[in-house]
Order: C-alpha cells, then structure tokens, then sequence
C-alpha cells in the first residue's frame, strides 16, 4: 500500500460551533488494545501478536485474527473488555466535550461487542467496527467487516475504512468534515486522521503516521486534546 502524506494546514477553524470528535478505540480511548487482551486471558496473546507484526494484508489479518477466536463464550471476551482500563484522561476529556455539546463516538478496527459497550458506558453518540459472528453464545470466528474503502475511493484496504465512516457520521449530522477532530494512536488510523479537518496523533505507536496528523501529542494523556476540541 502506498502511504503518501497529505498533511494540511489551517483548514481547521477553532471559532466554528458545530464539531464531531471520532476517536480510535485501542491505545486512544483504552489503555491497551482488545484484542492483547483477550489473548491473554484465552492463552494465545503470542500468535496474536506474530500476526500483528507480519506483512499481511489489512482485512486478510482481521479475518486471521478473528478465527483464533472461534469457539470463545462471548459473555466471557465481553467481562475481558470491560476489564481493560480507560486511557488516562478519557473520562475527563469526554465529560469536557459533552459540556461542549459536540457529537462524538468512536471508529475502531477492533470488534462491536468492544465498541458498544465503550458507547454505552460513557454515552457516546456512535461507534463503528468490525461485527463478530456470534451463535448461541458462541464466537463463530468469522466478521462482518464494514470495509468502505471502495466507496471512498481510499488506498487503506482495511476491514473498516475510517475515512468513508468519518465521513458518513459527519453528513449524518450536518457537520462538515473540515470541522472533524479524529484521534488515533496507529498506522490503522491514517485516512481518518487525513480526512478530518484537524487530525490528532495520540502518543503515536508508529511514527509514519505523524505524516497525516495535523498535531502530535507525545503524553499519554487524552486530556491533551482538548486545547483543539473546546
């Protein structure tokens, strides 16, 4: 895949009342990421991270990674998530944008049963990600996956493509995507942080994707943002 940086600037307008805040969901909005832990509860967090690391495909890797968790009680991946500590200064930077009035929500490679409780806990507006098949209880270890790449005309290949539902929630509100603030915290994020109108690279874990960002905030504290938000 061809990553080339289209960093802009002052196309964001901090004077404009209507804003949407979309955030990553592992690593921005969680101190860690889904799918580590379920794989270190279930006992196969070493295969996971092999094929985290491996020159894979985007949506051929979430497809691989969903099959290892076939035959997993859903109620017990569901305890494992909300085990997973918020990220330092989330509660606090949310509070301050619901204040604000602003429609947020979060767009995640991760999983729903992830997201939807994530929204439902701290009452977000939206969320998006990639649906395990559950049957009677059981994960089948198969996806739906979003995509949305195709329609977006984005190069990310990915299982879900942040761009076209950053996008898609915006128009939903009337809000125009060049007053969008997105945050996230790794490469799986670049066309969300492209797209938006103001682009956050949270305590980056790869540093090409800064490229696409149109701020960098090195601390692991959410509530660094809000100088852009509010």
């Amino acid at each position: 895949m061809d990553l080339k940086s289209t960093k802009r600037k002052g196309r964001y307008d901090l004077r404009r009342r209507s804003k949407l805040v979309a955030f990553d969901m592992d690593g921005t909005l969680l101190n860690g990421r889904v799918i580590y832990f379920i794989g270190e509860r279930f006992g196969f967090l070493g295969e996971i991270k092999s094929i985290m690391r491996g020159r894979i495909p985007p949506l051929e890797k979430s497809k691989i990674i969903a099959k290892h968790l076939a035959g997993l009680d859903a109620k017990e991946i569901l305890d494992t998530i909300k085990k997973i500590p918020l990220m330092t200064g989330a509660l606090e930077t949310i509070d301050r944008i619901k204040e604000k009035g602003y429609p947020m929500g979060v767009i995640s490679d991760s999983f729903t049963i992830a997201t939807s409780y994530l929204t439902k806990k701290l009452d977000l507006d939206f969320h998006m990600a990639n649906d395990l098949e559950v049957q009677q209880g059981i994960v089948t270890g198969r996806i739906f996956a979003p995509l949305g790449w195709e329609q977006a005309n984005c190069s990310c290949r990915r299982s879900i493509c942040k761009r076209f539902f950053l996008r898609k929630f915006a128009n939903s509100m009337n809000i125009p995507i060049s007053n969008c603030i997105a945050i996230g915290d790794s490469l799986g994020d670049w066309c969300m942080l492209e797209e938006a109108g103001m682009g956050i690279a949270f305590h980056p874990k790869d540093r090409d994707l800064t490229k696409y960002a149109d701020e960098v905030i090195k601390e692991q504290d959410l509530t660094r943002v809000l100088r852009w938000i509010v």
